[in-house]
């Protein structure tokens, strides 16, 4: 699925592999994005594609876990350079 998202001011539109990105409190730039998701199906099937493919890449349980293991043996380390409390 397509995204819209709040990007950085004084960004008018910028279109990515997997989102629409478009300036937060701009109603009309938030309008002219759905209005192109709405009037181009191709578009939003590749933007789709795009963001499964990324999900299937990053987020699996695998991938999930080496993270966490990375995570606590950075807490870890960091426990040790401090010593005991």
């Amino acid at each position: 699925m397509p995204r819209v998202e709040s990007a950085e001011p004084n960004h008018r539109l910028i279109a990515l592999q997997r989102s629409l990105l478009v300036p937060p409190a701009d109603p009309g730039a938030l309008s002219e994005a759905l209005r192109l998701l709405l009037s181009n199906p191709d578009l939003c099937h590749q933007m789709g594609q795009a963001g499964r493919e990324r999900v299937l890449k990053n987020f699996t349980w695998r991938r999930t876990a080496e993270r966490m293991a990375q995570a606590y043996e950075e807490v870890r380390r960091e426990a040790a350079l401090k010593g005991p409390a």
